[in-house]
């Protein structure tokens, strides 16, 4: 593990324990420093987003969702967390715009899928919601 790699595990490990004890500008001072090192990183992003959130700073917190939308992450458990944050600010487009970025929905996994279904369910959208919870059922 590199110099840099193990920095950032440690500044990760910090802000998770920051924000577990709720010190918001700590955690999010962690997880900027975590950005400068890994700029555009989706999962950082957020992790940012959700610290601001509780900070009770929406703006910022939706901007950071917008981010790490932008940063077209593909990994599961990072994608579950983001859509799950642009539903919370009713960004509805960069949710699609996460869709439109799946492969065939057979290749998508089921928590992924039923995730996408809350979301989709959430937003009132329910015929889109069942093409996922099909699929999750079929797998």
């Amino acid at each position: 593990m590199t110099k840099s790699n193990m920095q950032i595990r440690d500044l990760l490990m910090q802000a998770e324990s920051q924000a577990a004890q709720k010190d918001w500008p700590r955690a999010i001072e962690s997880y900027e420093a975590v950005l400068r090192l890994r700029p555009g990183d989706a999962n950082v992003l957020v992790q940012l987003s959700y610290v601001h959130s509780l900070a009770g700073h929406y703006r910022m917190a939706r901007d950071y969702a917008l981010q790490a939308a932008a940063a077209k992450p593909g990994e599961p458990r990072v994608l579950k967390e983001l859509i799950a944050r642009l539903r919370t600010f009713n960004e509805a487009g960069a949710l699609h715009d996460c869709i439109a970025r799946l492969p065939p929905l057979e290749q998508v996994g089921i928590p992924l899928l039923l995730a996408f279904a809350a979301q989709l369910s959430y937003l009132n959208e329910q015929d889109h919601a069942l093409l996922f919870l099909d699929e999750a059922k079929r797998a």
